[in-house]
């Protein structure tokens, strides 16, 4: 006999049936604080570069884990996390270690951006690729032709703030953002991965780290 649940786990994820990741990420912000407060205790036995190791494999890899399906949560939920990075740079106490960190949110943006990226010239599955909206028929003469990129895809309409917020959606929105530039002729991950670093850097004001690219 099936018994209905309230949440299922999927690889690690526990999915409520309101789809609100809510009490995923918040446990996870709770494991990651726990494993910062363990670092913080053998600091001392440990050199910055190390520290800044373990924080990138125990902690950022934690926290950033499977980010696609829940960075368009609650602000307070998205700074609760990004403040944790913040925690372990006081931490490793080392300026000129931790000065190459790239913000936690440009991470999940870039990550959103290149999976995307792959979506569309079909380095999935065809279920997935059958997801991908196409790309609208604008005359470049037009105000709204001139403005679009060769990945400019039609936007997905929404009646919801919580479908709007999902993955597709929202990256959607952020590819056809993009500058022409940034987008290349052909499918180059490399190049396009580098280009979103640079472009959303700026834009961002966090250009210190993005020198290093």
């Amino acid at each position: 006999m099936l018994v209905i649940q309230s949440q299922l786990a999927v690889l690690g994820i526990d999915v409520r049936c309101d789809l609100n990741p809510r009490d995923y990420i918040e446990a996870v912000i709770k494991t990651a604080s726990r494993k910062l407060g363990v670092l913080n205790k053998v600091r001392r036995f440990f050199t910055p570069q190390q520290l800044l190791l373990l924080y990138k494999t125990q902690v950022r890899f934690c926290v950033e884990y499977c980010s696609l399906l829940w960075d368009g949560s609650a602000k307070y939920l998205m700074e609760a996390l990004d403040r944790l990075q913040q925690r372990a740079v006081g931490i490793i106490g080392d300026v000129e270690v931790t000065n190459t960190l790239e913000p936690l949110r440009l991470r999940r943006e870039i990550a959103a951006l290149s999976v995307f990226y792959r979506l569309y010239h079909g380095e999935c599955s065809e279920e997935l690729f059958s997801l991908i909206p196409a790309s609208p028929f604008l005359h470049r003469s037009t105000r709204a032709g001139s403005r679009c990129h060769r990945l400019t895809v039609t936007s997905i309409p929404s009646r919801t703030k919580k479908f709007g917020n999902s993955f597709l959606c929202r990256t959607a929105k952020k590819l056809n953002s993009l500058p022409a530039h940034v987008v290349s002729s052909s499918y180059k991950l490399g190049a396009f991965k580098r280009g979103v670093k640079r472009h959303l850097a700026g834009w961002h004001g966090e250009g210190d780290w993005c020198s290093s690219f």
